[in-house]
């Protein structure tokens, strides 16, 4: 089934531009925590953690308040409690995939490796959805998939040109990969859980799954360091209300109302946020080209928006 016409989907639409301008946060705040001392995991360690208890207080009063009825754990089926462990193992390893992958490769060649997923989720979608993979639809991936070239890859060529390291490539084709899945699985494989209730069940596993890696990669001892500075510490809680909570509960709700495909092409802006972001924060400054890839970006996402002619029956003979 396609997305809903009208309100549901204007709705969607302002749910996953929400979520892309929050995600392009974690750039700013990963950086900021690095320069600190605090590894990669360690930090996914906290700011899972800040996004797991900004989201109980979410879910605490909007209960009480009456916004929100949980369902009885009785009543979710297994088949969907199941698809949402996978898909917060597959936020686990998608996260520490690109991170890892970042290390080795720049970061403009790692999103446009990570950004093939929207044509995977589309492909994917028009044969076990229903989201008809029309001509519109495939220029419509096209000219936004175009347009992130241009954001990402000017900045890259200016640095003198992009590095092509194997293990880094692979690192960020599986991450779209399982991005791809993660995408499909959680637009429709949990229909009874809540949005928020969802994203915080990912966001509470995801803890112990980070300190196990930061445990295997020798890190462990960096976790400490958040304790010993109060500002570190409101950082690295920060980012997981900021870059975390907000966004991965906007983006399971959008995903609802507007499908794995239109939300998939929508989050594609948020390397165009974060290159806005860099250019009012840091004084980053944007070249007229990756205005004009900006701008094709988001005309792909709104013509995905566009609800379908419906096709005229023959008549009958």
């Amino acid at each position: 089934m396609t997305a809903a016409s009208g309100g549901p989907v204007l709705r969607g639409v302002l749910l996953t531009l929400t979520a892309t301008v929050t995600y392009s946060t974690v750039g700013v705040s990963s950086r900021l925590a690095a320069d600190a001392g605090l590894g990669i995991f360690p930090f996914l360690a906290w700011r899972a953690l800040g996004a797991t208890i900004a989201l109980v207080l979410g879910v605490t009063l909007a209960t009480r308040a009456g916004l929100l009825r949980l369902p009885p754990a009785g009543a979710i089926p297994r088949a969907e409690q199941g698809r949402l462990v996978g898909a917060a193992l597959a936020n686990i390893v998608i996260t520490g995939a690109m991170m890892l992958a970042f290390a080795r490769i720049p970061v403009a060649l790692g999103l446009i490796l990570f950004y093939v997923h929207p044509a995977i989720v589309a492909v994917v979608s028009a044969r076990r959805h229903g989201e008809p993979l029309t001509g519109r639809r495939i220029g419509a991936l096209a000219l936004a998939f175009a347009g992130l070239l241009l954001v990402l890859v000017v900045p890259a060529l200016g640095g003198g040109g992009i590095a092509v390291d194997p293990i880094g490539v692979a690192l960020a084709l599986g991450a779209a990969l399982l991005q791809a899945v993660y995408m499909l699985i959680a637009a429709r494989g949990y229909p009874t859980i809540p949005s928020i209730v969802a994203v915080l069940t990912i966001m509470a596993l995801s803890i112990p799954g980070n300190l196990l890696i930061a445990a295997g990669t020798g890190a462990l001892d960096e976790l400490a360091l958040p304790l010993g500075d109060p500002l570190f510490l409101a950082l690295a809680l920060g980012a997981g209300l900021v870059g975390a909570a907000i966004p991965a509960t906007a983006l399971q709700a959008g995903l609802r109302r507007l499908g794995a495909t239109g939300a998939t092409v929508l989050m594609m802006l948020e390397p165009v946020s974060a290159a806005l972001l860099a250019f009012l924060l840091l004084g980053e400054q944007l070249a007229p080209v990756q205005v004009l890839g900006g701008a094709m970006v988001v005309l792909g996402g709104m013509l995905l928006q566009l609800p379908e002619r419906p096709v005229r029956a023959r008549s009958a003979a």
